[in-house]
């Protein structure tokens, strides 16, 4: 089971890849699922998101949801500049994702 989806925050929150704040209004990536009998859930910012689904697309290698990906980060200079994206940058990039 697996449940993922864009929401738009209502409270502060915790990005599980960055550690930084989602600020109320700001749309993040919210996900929970069932795995070996354990619910898990977390919340990622725009940013990270967009890192995340650019080295999902991109890469063979399975990509882990808190972006500790080693060598795939590091080697690709894409993802380096959307690390360095501004939150309106993120949140643009959300928006366009969550109209899609």
């Amino acid at each position: 089971m697996w449940s993922e989806a864009w929401r738009r925050a209502r409270k502060p929150h915790r990005c599980i890849a960055c550690h930084e704040t989602i600020t109320p209004g700001d749309l993040y990536w919210a996900f929970s699922g069932l795995w070996d009998g354990s619910w898990s859930s977390g919340k990622q910012c725009a940013r990270c998101q967009a890192i995340f689904e650019f080295l999902r697309s991109n890469t063979r290698d399975p990509v882990d949801l808190a972006l500790d990906c080693g060598e795939i980060w590091e080697g690709d200079p894409a993802a380096h500049d959307m690390a360095l994206w501004t939150r309106g940058d993120a949140q643009a990039w959300a928006q366009e994702q969550r109209a899609a």
